[in-house]
């Protein structure tokens, strides 16, 4: 990665949003020596977003130099606010900045903090597995020690999220 200095920030219009197909967070990763306020503003003028009286919260601004070294494979800015946006989730669409998280306005920007933080520390999200589904994990390791064929195991731990081990 050829930035020297790699700088993740999230802001967020405290006003209800120009177009309702549009979340209220914003999250871009750059090489910015600018002011961040300064970059938003010129931002939302030149993509026609709305900006009353300033009225905009940055909900963090973060040093990812770091991060992206350790995790590897960020050839551009680009790719690593890919990278985090995926994993904030809650996004509009897979071609949109915006995110449009699970919780009231006025705590959204707390909990876009927490997120990226939780992100960036690497820290795990520890779940335990229902009985039924840790006798299934047990049933497919014992079956791929014995018989070394490749398998994939799909199952739903909770609240619908995906655990999948090759």
């Amino acid at each position: 990665m050829s930035q020297s200095r790699l700088t993740l920030y999230v802001w967020r219009d405290l006003d209800t949003p120009s177009d309702v197909k549009r979340g209220e967070h914003f999250t871009d990763a750059d090489d910015y020596e600018q002011d961040v306020r300064d970059y938003i503003r010129k931002d939302q003028g030149k993509r026609k977003y709305r900006w009353d009286n300033n009225k905009i919260e940055v909900c963090g601004i973060w040093d990812v130099s770091k991060y992206a070294k350790k995790v590897g494979r960020f050839y551009s800015h680009s790719r690593i606010d890919d990278y985090i946006r995926e994993r904030i989730g809650y996004r509009i669409s897979s071609k949109t900045e915006f995110h449009r998280p699970p919780c009231s306005p006025d705590k959204a920007g707390e909990w876009i903090r927490n997120r990226i933080s939780i992100i960036l520390s690497g820290a795990r999200v520890n779940f335990s597995l229902r009985s039924e589904q840790e006798s299934a994990v047990r049933a497919a390791v014992k079956y791929f020690r014995n018989r070394g064929k490749d398998f994939l195991l799909n199952c739903k731990p909770r609240f619908g999220k995906t655990f999948a081990t090759y």
